[in-house]
């Protein structure tokens, strides 16, 4: 599913997260846009060459 795909639903999504949660609604869609990528890398020709690094 690509919530981001209809952009008046997204914001209001956001929106709602992010006063449900008490978070920052700029917070809220970074994180999506952080999940989604990771997610991608995931299902990629490259995720058993991929590595992530904290810190």
């Amino acid at each position: 599913m690509n919530l981001h795909s209809d952009k008046e639903a997204f914001k209001e999504i956001i929106a709602l997260a992010a006063e449900h949660f008490g978070y920052e609604q700029s917070h809220v869609e970074k994180d999506y846009w952080v999940s989604k990528i990771l997610r991608d890398i995931s299902m990629s020709e490259y995720a058993d060459k991929t590595y992530f690094k904290g810190g």
